[in-house]
């Protein structure tokens, strides 16, 4: 509509122009010389409008078929989570499941089982909350309203890392100034994957003494600070960052935040901050 009202309305302006400039006691040479550049100004106009017009119209479309590619990417990634490793782990869940059944009296084989099918259903639910954050942005999945499925509360988290690192001889030392679960959901799903992160790396490298988290709010920023002994004999510089940690700091950089990770006098300090302001 716009489109076809500009090209008529150029040929309306170039005679408007003309009447309004040209003097009609000029030469035929003169007038005809008028004609001339105003058919040239407003034809450079014109054709500068509609190569602006188009290069637009063109952006646009790209940016929709790279939104389109994007989201039938995502689904594909979310279906092939669901149709392969989701299901390799219930399926292996049902098969401890039975196996505990039939376990008799053993004590070690039965507590041995327990932790498997607890980590697996731990996966099978971290699988769809992945599952669930590939498929958020769709316009056609209401799954902001309608999911029949939630992630773990960040205190939730903090809670079953700290089960576990007890259950490997470690105490988890909390400390936290803010209400967690009310933080905007981009700061809680990322501050949920470091506090996992960390405190994993807890289990592999930690030596004696406590674990500690300390979470303080100042100002639109979140700081969480990690803090562990070392293992006698462990590197002091930490070495080559694991893919764990590489992961965590793009998560932690894609919200606008910074992650450190250092090693001084023997203990282990990981500390991140978030952005939390509107």
């Amino acid at each position: 509509g716009r489109t076809v009202l500009r090209d008529i309305a150029a040929p309306l302006y170039f005679a408007l122009a003309i009447v309004k400039t040209m003097p009609l006691n000029d030469t035929l040479s003169d007038q005809l010389q008028t004609v001339i550049i105003w058919a040239v100004l407003v034809g450079l106009a014109w054709g500068t409008g509609r190569t602006i017009h188009r290069l637009r119209r063109e952006g646009q479309e790209q940016a929709e078929l790279r939104t389109a590619a994007l989201r039938s990417q995502r689904r594909s990634i979310a279906r092939d989570l669901h149709d392969t490793v989701s299901y390799a782990t219930t399926t292996m869940i049902m098969r401890a499941e039975q196996i505990k059944l039939r376990a008799g009296d053993d004590p070690q084989l039965t507590e041995d089982l327990d932790f498997i099918i607890a980590t697996g259903r731990r996966s099978v639910r971290d699988l769809r909350g992945m599952m669930e954050t590939l498929r958020r942005n769709d316009p056609e999945l209401d799954l902001e309203q309608n999911t029949p499925w939630r992630l773990l509360t960040v205190t939730d988290v903090i809670a079953e890392r700290r089960a576990e690192l007890a259950a490997h001889g470690l105490t988890l030392q909390v400390t936290s100034d803010a209400d967690l679960d009310s933080l905007p959901s981009s700061v809680r799903e990322t501050l949920a994957k470091l506090v996992v992160e960390a405190t994993s790396n807890m289990v592999k490298h930690a030596g004696k003494g406590p674990c500690r988290l300390i979470i303080e709010v100042q100002d639109d920023t979140l700081e969480a600070v990690f803090t562990n002994r070392l293992r006698a004999g462990h590197r002091q510089d930490g070495g080559r960052p694991g893919l764990g940690l590489v992961g965590a700091a793009e998560r932690v950089r894609a919200i606008g935040g910074e992650l450190e990770a250092t090693a001084a006098s023997g203990t282990w300090i990981l500390r991140a901050q978030l952005p939390i302001g509107e």
